[in-house]
């Protein structure tokens, strides 16, 4: 199972300060960021340059923080229209570095540098070139990481939607007139066929906080970003677009249209195939229906579990 609440760092700001001078030569400012199983520093220096201080989860393993930087790396060197955030290495040269804390637990460190945008879930208008340009990112990465490998992304995580039996046990938590509606998707899900479905790692959680933008408000709006690699995982490819799309179509007016706007754009990107297109649906329909299963099983069992 992935890391607990109960094993995330408790550092303070001075904590993070004293970390980046210690192992990054950093004389910073430190203000936390939201995170739930990690936890997370924006960095502020003299020169005015700002950087994420990254700190793992006691449970997280250095082969999955190894897999996450590798990809980062790997997507910056493709011609991919989106920024990467560049690992700083520390004054021994290392990309992962190691702390220990008063509670005598190891913790991962990493530095990146800050990516400037907006989140695209408090942009106030998703217009159809913005959901283009989500779309195109999505299929250049993807496209860029079919030929992508690391043994870490081959792991069981309940985010995977091929592993949404996980979720399924706890619809019986919801209020039984919803049941239904939830089992129907997830009967859906059941048959499909994964062996007609291309695998690849995949980023697997672009949700509308993980996506920067830049230009939000005008014209040139334009998705600038994909943040957060913590759920990236080996699985059908067209589940990256699925997670993406489940999100998308929250709230709007048209959620089929903005859909549309999205997937055409990855078609023309990275085309999909016949039974892609026909999973897609159900994917994001399965997606949804995981977060309400998830919700209601923390609700149920508060800060036992991270699910």
């Amino acid at each position: 199972m992935p890391p607990t609440v109960q094993t995330a760092p408790r550092l303070t700001c001075e904590d993070a300060v004293r970390i980046a001078a210690d192992f990054y030569g950093l004389n910073a400012a430190a203000s936390a960021l939201p995170s739930e199983r990690d936890q997370n520093f924006l960095l502020k220096v003299a020169s005015e340059s700002q950087f994420v201080l990254k700190i793992a989860n006691s449970e997280e393993s250095f082969d999955f923080l190894d897999l996450q930087n590798r990809m980062v790396q790997y997507l910056s060197s493709r011609r991919i229209a989106l920024e990467f955030p560049r690992i700083i290495s520390g004054k021994n040269g290392k990309d992962i570095a190691t702390i220990e804390t008063g509670a005598a637990e190891k913790h991962f460190v990493r530095l990146f540098t800050w990516l400037d945008g907006e989140c695209l879930a408090t942009v106030q208008s998703h217009g159809r070139k913005l959901l283009a340009s989500l779309g195109r990112a999505l299929g250049q990465m993807d496209a860029a990481l079919a030929d992508f490998s690391h043994p870490a992304a081959h792991r069981a995580f309940y985010w995977d939607l091929r592993r949404a039996d996980i979720a399924r046990e706890h619809a019986r938590l919801l209020p039984e007139d919803r049941r239904p509606i939830v089992e129907g998707f997830f009967s859906e899900w059941a048959k499909i066929d994964w062996s007609r479905l291309r695998s690849s790692v995949i980023h697997n959680d672009a949700n509308d906080y993980n996506v920067l933008v830049q230009g939000a408000g005008t014209p040139a709006a334009h998705v600038s970003a994909i943040l957060d690699y913590g759920d990236v995982v080996h699985t059908a490819t067209i589940c990256e677009l699925a997670v993406t799309l489940a999100y998308v179509m929250l709230d709007k007016p048209d959620p089929i249209g903005a859909a549309a706007h999205v997937i055409t754009a990855y078609h023309e990107t990275y085309p999909l195939t016949e039974y892609e297109i026909d999973s897609l649906y159900t994917l994001i329909a399965t997606r949804l229906c995981c977060s309400v299963c998830y919700a209601a099983h923390r609700s149920a069992t508060p800060r036992t579990t991270n699910i």
